[in-house]
């Protein structure tokens, strides 16, 4: 009775408080520590780096293009999470999240980023140790 209590504290009440008020994240110089950022600083340490994003690595696109995008093909999206680090803000996608799928009133779990990319990754790695070899081979035979 006592953990269920605990359980509906934390997850009804204290949590979305302080979601509600603050930006709460781990830093990328202090593993185990975790910050809480007040919304209106957050903004403030976020904005250059979202917009540095949008102009030099990101494309925005209408909701209705994005899902015709997504719906012809098997590769899916990520969300961007910022990391605080010493000189600035990082940002990180997790890959290895599977989305969620509807079909015929059931909902299932599609492959993740990670494991459709990682037959293309290993035929780069390959291609990678052959052409070292290769160069190492034409090295030792100048």
């Amino acid at each position: 009775m006592l953990s269920e209590f605990v359980y509906y504290l934390f997850d009804s009440l204290l949590i979305p408080l302080l979601c509600s008020h603050f930006y709460v994240t781990e830093s990328n110089i202090h593993r185990n520590r975790v910050f809480y950022f007040r919304h209106d600083v957050w903004k403030k340490l976020s904005e250059p780096t979202i917009n540095n994003l949008k102009v030099e690595m990101f494309v925005e696109l209408k909701s209705d293009q994005a899902k015709r995008i997504l719906d012809s093909r098997k590769l899916g999206f990520s969300t961007v999470r910022l990391l605080p680090k010493e000189t600035g803000i990082r940002p990180i996608m997790n890959l290895r999240k599977r989305g969620m799928v509807v079909e015929r009133g059931r909902t299932i779990l599609t492959q993740s980023i990670n494991s459709i990319m990682t037959p293309v990754f290993n035929v780069l790695s390959f291609e990678k140790v052959c052409l070292f070899f290769s160069l190492d081979w034409l090295w030792l035979a100048l």
